[in-house]
């Protein structure tokens, strides 16, 4: 699920320039001591059709000649490793389940998920198939439950093919909605989602 990131590509770039700021500095440093060390931050950028593509890939190490380990010190790791996103019109897109992982650091961010006309069908249809299978079972075993299985009981593939909904993005739906508060959801060992039904 692509979601779109408002003012946020101002802030992207801020934190880009105050650790490549960092890495200056520290580059200046291996060069006053004769360190022939320079690190800089590594990036995969992309232009295709108008939009750029990029993804933070950590910082890369130039060494030119023999060193003493002893006198290299790394900086902090950058805190957008690994972040990738498309710029598109001063927009920024990157997948929700990206989004998840760097939220902290985005909270300045406003996240916009074109998903009002989905929404109730999406939270409808899991809660008619969850309370199916949670009546089901209790008419089995008489044992009483709260919590039902998404994935293992087939309600995502049921409801993905339903509504022609890739799989992964059904999923990226149903974390948003619960993040949102619109329905619970709980995250089990083995990446089962779990609906508390009442």
């Amino acid at each position: 699920m692509i979601i779109k990131l408002y003012n946020c590509l101002d802030y992207i770039k801020k934190i880009e320039k105050e650790y490549t700021d960092i890495l200056n500095k520290v580059n200046n440093k291996f060069k006053s001591k004769g360190v022939p060390v320079s690190i800089f931050l590594a990036k995969d950028e992309k232009h295709v059709n108008g939009k750029v593509f990029i993804r933070y890939c950590g910082v890369k190490i130039k060494v030119q000649g023999e060193i003493n380990i002893e006198n290299v010190t790394l900086p902090p790791r950058f805190m957008l490793d690994g972040f990738e996103y498309v710029i598109d019109n001063d927009t920024v897109l990157c997948s929700y389940k990206v989004f998840r992982k760097y939220a902290n650091m985005l909270r300045p961010c406003t996240v916009v998920v074109e998903l009002d006309k989905l929404k109730n069908i999406i939270v409808s249809k899991i809660r008619e198939k969850a309370y199916k299978v949670k009546r089901d079972y209790i008419t089995k075993t008489k044992i009483p439950i709260s919590w039902v299985p998404l994935m293992q009981t087939g309600i995502i593939k049921m409801i993905s093919k339903e509504l022609n909904i890739t799989y992964e993005d059904l999923i990226d739906y149903l974390v948003y909605l619960s993040d949102k508060g619109d329905i619970n959801i709980s995250f089990g060992e083995s990446g089962e989602l779990w609906l508390l039904t009442m």
